[in-house]
């Protein structure tokens, strides 16, 4: 297996997906994307894919690979959103401060691993429609 990645970020993704997110928790939505990208990565790896590029930009990152499976770019915001209904904890959420970038949270991992995860399949479903 060859490691030849080529690895780039993208600033206005980033500061795109938390303003679009919620720019209250600037940190700790970088660091989601970052868990995000991982896991493109590491789902690259298990269906066997090579991953020749990764860009990242928070809910527009992308990971190029070769191969054409197409479970490997929606296998990442799938996991966010489990992992953010499994932290939730049963508790319900208002739909409007779900929506709302500017609302404060007691808990804000849940709703940001959902957000992001949901934010990334509406954007792969826009991006990916033109194709």
């Amino acid at each position: 297996m060859r490691w030849d990645i080529n690895m780039f970020l993208d600033f206005i993704g980033i500061f795109l997906t938390t303003l679009i997110v919620n720019p209250r928790y600037f940190l700790k939505v970088i660091l989601v994307g970052f868990i995000a990208n991982i896991i493109d990565i590491l789902a690259a790896i298990v269906f066997d894919s090579q991953v020749t590029e990764v860009i990242s930009g928070g809910i527009f990152s992308s990971v190029n690979y070769l191969g054409n499976n197409i479970l490997v770019p929606y296998f990442c915001p799938l996991i966010l959103i489990s992992i953010g209904l499994g932290l939730k904890n049963g508790e319900s959420i208002d739909f409007w401060r779900f929506i709302n970038p500017l609302a404060s949270y007691k808990r804000p991992w849940p709703i940001i691993f959902l957000k992001v995860g949901l934010a990334r399949i509406l954007v792969l479903y826009i991006f990916k429609m033109g194709k």
